[in-house]
């Protein structure tokens, strides 16, 4: 079980001016839906989904002897013939582009170790090797599809700013689950066993091993009163009290000492 007191989070903005309305309160989160339309490298991983088919489908309920006719079935229409006449399932319904998945609206971080990091007066020292080559890699990926190939980031206190933040947004209705991200390579077929058993929520913190360098701190809000929208906005919410300091990537080409970095405020 993590203890957040270990923690500083690391979020990654993609303009000056998004991270400063982020700060003052004025929060814009992405539902899961709305990363699935992205194209870039960084960000884009089918957040949330459990399978997606593309064309014409089935949906089908089986029974525990379905495993034995897809191993012997070379095409669909083979399934569907053992389907019936070994009384393995039944198909409940035709499909289309279709597609399951779990919704929510995301708010990440890069998990910073308290233990890896040090602040004297308005620098931040990162006193680990590893923390050092994770932290350059996370950021010298973001930048590949950054616009402007640039980044802006702030620094928050994990304690401090989920205390605000759970208040605020559970106060306007908001569900608030959290926790680390894991990194694993599961196929359709091993989401849907989850699902099956109760245990796709898991999959909204599962991401594919290629993300691993990302070391993701996921926040995932779903309201219950309204309908799914492709983002929300809510402001007034007291961020600026949990941030530790700011720097960007002007800093970072600027700096001669490798490992550590100016912040601002």
């Amino acid at each position: 079980m993590m203890n957040l007191n270990d923690y500083l989070l690391l979020k990654v903005f993609k303009s000056a001016e998004r991270r400063d309305q982020f700060n003052k309160g004025d929060v814009y989160l992405s539902s899961t839906s709305n990363f699935w339309k992205l194209e870039n490298s960084f960000q884009q991983d089918k957040e949330g989904g459990i399978f997606e088919q593309e064309g014409k489908g089935f949906l089908l309920k089986t029974n525990p002897d379905f495993p034995k006719i897809l191993a012997k079935s070379t095409s669909l229409d083979d399934v569907l013939k053992y389907l019936n006449e070994e009384n393995a399932g039944e198909v409940i319904a035709e499909t289309a582009d279709c597609s399951l998945r779990f919704e929510g609206y995301l708010c990440c971080f890069y998990l910073l170790s308290k233990k890896a990091i040090s602040f004297t007066s308005n620098t931040l020292s990162i006193t680990s090797d590893q923390e050092r080559k994770d932290i350059t890699l996370f950021l010298n990926k973001y930048l590949e599809d950054a616009p402007n190939h640039d980044f802006y980031v702030s620094i928050y206190d994990a304690v401090t700013f989920c205390n605000i933040f759970f208040k605020s947004m559970s106060d306007r209705g908001y569900k608030i689950t959290y926790g680390i991200v894991r990194y694993e390579d599961i196929d359709d077929a091993m989401k849907i066993e989850r699902y099956q058993k109760g245990e796709g929520g898991s999959i909204l913190f599962t991401k594919p091993t290629k993300f691993s360098y990302q070391k993701e701190f996921r926040i995932i809000l779903t309201n219950p009163n309204e309908p799914m929208k492709d983002h929300i906005t809510e402001n007034g919410i007291d961020i600026e009290f949990s941030r530790f300091g700011s720097f960007d990537y002007a800093n970072l080409r600027s700096q001669s000492i490798d490992g550590e970095v100016t912040t601002e405020g």
